[in-house]
């Protein structure tokens, strides 16, 4: 429930902020952050994250870890890798002071998004293979989930189809049991990619039709803009100019 979710933080944010209770202030940041990256409005979401770091200053190390990991990951996700590897440097630091396994993970698999972002595909599969076994271990389900769908891109980069197929069904299948729509509908869009390579056009048409099903309830995500050039396309190719 993301609007409802948003009108809360905004109004704690302002309580908190009248009462100087920093604390406050930085946990309504970076809800505020991770309600845009859910969203898909990653260049919002950096901007809480920069924000909640600004607001910590460095006075609580698990307050930094959790910045740093959302921020990494929304510039990423919003193509500002320039400059990245200096904040990513940073986590990992952290992350190993912390001994706590799960931070490892999350620094882990935010280095494994810019090697794919930097079609270092080597070290991102190592990385995400890595993040998704620590995920495993703790029971972080939707990091593991998030980890099969990016191999499923490293492996469809790299020309081996079947392999990517089979992690994105993996990632599709189990998200949609969890409820994560917004995590399976980008499986069948990449799923859609892989039809499309195949020359496979209905299976591709299929996956999209889930995806957009997927996404009703997710009216700002990203992935709209997706479903809607692959439905442009046929449009085109089938003669429907409006």
């Amino acid at each position: 429930r993301v609007q409802a979710g948003r009108k809360l933080l905004l109004r704690a944010g302002r309580v908190f902020e009248a009462l100087r209770d920093w604390r406050g202030q930085v946990e309504a940041s970076h809800g505020r952050g991770v309600l845009h990256r859910m969203e898909g409005e990653p260049e919002r979401a950096v901007h809480c994250f920069e924000e909640m770091l600004e607001r910590n200053r460095d006075r609580d190390k698990q307050f930094s870890i959790r910045g740093l990991v959302g921020l990494v990951e929304a510039r990423v996700a919003a193509g500002l890798i320039d400059g990245v590897e200096p904040w990513l440097d940073q986590l990992r630091s952290l992350a190993r002071e912390s001994g706590d396994t799960r931070y490892i993970a999350q620094a882990t698999y935010a280095a494994g998004l810019l090697y794919l972002r930097q079609n270092r595909l080597e070290a991102c599969r190592r990385h995400f293979l890595t993040a998704r076994a620590l995920a495993a271990t703790l029971g972080a389900d939707r990091m593991r989930l998030a980890c099969e769908n990016n191999l499923g891109e490293v492996y469809r980069y790299a020309g081996v189809e079947d392999q990517a197929g089979r992690a994105y069904e993996r990632a599709a299948r189990l998200s949609e049991h969890r409820g994560w729509k917004d995590l399976a509908a980008v499986a069948h869009q990449n799923l859609a990619l892989l039809a499309l390579k195949r020359g496979d056009e209905d299976g591709a048409r299929a996956s999209i039709r889930v995806s957009e099903a997927l996404l009703q309830n997710h009216p700002r995500h990203w992935g709209w803009l997706f479903v809607g050039l692959m439905r442009a396309l046929w449009a085109a190719e089938e003669g429907d100019e409006r």
